[in-house]
């Protein structure tokens, strides 16, 4: 009886090893595809996403947040004298480096569109002086873009800038889309506002334009020059 108590024992342990090898494995390949999915969707939509009953996915919120949209100088100029993968090489590279630096100012990229990134600050997560931390990282960006030029040397012979807009004010934020696709999405005036500041920004060198009501917001960041006020368009 003792010895086929064991068997049964040991039976039962190769089960249990082999239930728990294949959670593991479950668990990795989970990991793998929430990793993956983190590269496509900000982690902070995936995690509010995940404790939201479903009907709350479609729910929307007006709220006040910082808007930065950063755009390269002369980029259609630059691609059309490179190869595909040479264009593929410059966006990325840029990519990687400015995405460093909005995380580490808890910025949320929105979009990456061609050059441009659009990037909040305060959405889909609460932010605390979100407009002092979207110009604390719009100067950042511009002292990065020496990184990124140096480590274009061997793609692209002329040096690359960067024009950045930054404003302040109500969005609509919340999931777009069907039962099938969502997608989280930030719009208003204020989005619109801050794409036409961005494209005000000077070519030829690096700049950040901030809006009026943004540099209200601010406590202390930088030395600010004031510009003739400037009519965009719808404004």
């Amino acid at each position: 009886h003792l010895a086929a108590a064991r068997i049964e024992e040991q039976k039962w342990l190769a089960r249990l090893e082999d239930t728990n090898r294949t959670l593991r494995q479950l668990n990795d390949e989970q990991q793998k595809t929430l990793n993956l999915f983190m590269k496509y969707v900000p982690e902070s939509v995936i995690r509010r996403g995940l404790e939201a009953e479903n009907e709350a996915l479609f729910h929307g919120e007006a709220i006040e947040i910082a808007i930065l949209f950063c755009d390269l100088r002369g980029f259609t100029a630059i691609s059309e004298t490179l190869a595909p993968d040479g264009v593929v090489a410059l966006l990325n590279t840029y990519y990687r480096v400015m995405s460093e630096v909005i995380t580490q100012h808890e910025g949320v990229i929105n979009q990456f569109v061609g050059d441009e990134i659009f990037v909040s600050f305060g959405a889909p997560l609460p932010l605390r002086d979100s407009a002092e931390k979207a110009a604390r990282c719009a100067l950042a960006m511009l002292d990065s873009i020496p990184l990124v030029n140096e480590r274009l040397q061997h793609i692209v012979s002329l040096p690359i800038y960067a024009g950045i807009g930054v404003h302040y004010g109500p969005v609509v934020a919340g999931n777009l889309g069907s039962d099938d696709h969502l997608s989280y999405s930030i719009t208003g005036d204020t989005v619109n506002t801050a794409k036409r500041i961005e494209s005000l920004a000077p070519s030829g060198q690096n700049s950040v334009l901030i809006s009026d009501a943004a540099c209200s917001q601010l406590h202390s960041c930088a030395v600010r020059t004031p510009l003739t006020p400037i009519l965009v368009k719808g404004k």
